[in-house]
């Protein structure tokens, strides 16, 4: 109550606004000799600094350009090096039960029933071709966690430029999660705009007769929040985000998949 728009149609007809910048992942390979795992770990580190380290200064220096943009490269090194032993420590996983974990199925695993024009649009967004760097579940959460301000598919009060929530959503899709890994963005309560992703990701990417055994339950959850930036007034609960993607057929500007009206009816 209180969270609709005239029309009946809460997505329909604000703008959007989100923090478009992620950074990009740099790595670098380091070469290991005979040595105990404790002194080769260290002395990977070690050379790994010296690579990063400016030709000016043997330590960093707060006011020079090229310790901050060396430090900042070693930075990004480590993140890559964490998110390439979450890929291994996954696939580890996946061998310790006989094969990959069970994926969440989708319905279309070409276009993940986004609009043609959103899809093309996501495709060519700068900020999502850095996160096609990105290989893990876990990295992409991240970068949720980080960046997204807002459930909206576009970001900056425009129609082009798609937010970091949709742009995250998309390359899961193209990376392809386990129900596990679904189940932990709708469980994260400290972010409800992970939350909204692993809602979305159900709402584009499953079968409109398993709409309700996914999301029913999700229909009396009173976490409120602010869906959208540029109407901090707005307040609804996910209860309420979950049954207007489910009544709605479209979402802040783009179509939502289309639920056969029997599916609809049986929702209702």
């Amino acid at each position: 109550p209180g969270v609709r728009g005239s029309g009946g149609d809460v997505f329909g007809v604000t703008s959007s606004s989100s923090g478009i910048a992620g950074p990009d992942v740099l790595g670098t390979g380091s070469a290991t000799g005979s040595r105990p795992p404790r002194a080769q770990e260290s002395g990977v580190k070690k050379q790994d600094e010296e690579q990063f380290r400016c030709h000016l200064h043997r330590k960093p220096q707060a006011n020079c350009k090229i310790c901050q943009r060396m430090q900042a490269a070693l930075k990004k090194d480590d993140s890559k090096d964490a998110s390439a032993n979450a890929r291994s420590n996954r696939d580890n996983d996946d061998d310790e039960n006989g094969g990959r974990i069970e994926a969440f199925e989708i319905t279309n695993k070409q276009t993940f029933n986004f609009a043609p024009m959103l899809r093309d649009q996501i495709l060519k967004n700068t900020y999502f071709k850095t996160l096609v760097n990105i290989e893990t579940f876990e990295g992409v959460v991240d970068e949720l966690y980080q960046f997204a301000e807002t459930a909206e598919v576009y970001a900056a009060g425009g129609q082009t430029v798609p937010s970091t929530l949709f742009c995250c959503l998309f390359r899961l899709f193209t990376i392809g999660i386990s129900y596990e890994e679904l189940q932990q963005l709708l469980e994260s309560r400290d972010q409800p705009y992970v939350r909204c992703c692993g809602i979305l990701y159900i709402r584009f990417g499953c079968a409109p007769e398993k709409l309700w055994e996914q999301l029913g339950d999700y229909t009396v959850d009173d976490q409120e929040f602010e869906p959208a930036k540029s109407t901090p007034n707005m307040v609804m609960t996910i209860g309420e985000y979950v049954e207007t993607l489910l009544m709605d057929e479209r979402y802040y500007y783009t179509a939502l998949p289309r639920i056969p009206v029997g599916v609809k009816k049986k929702i209702e």
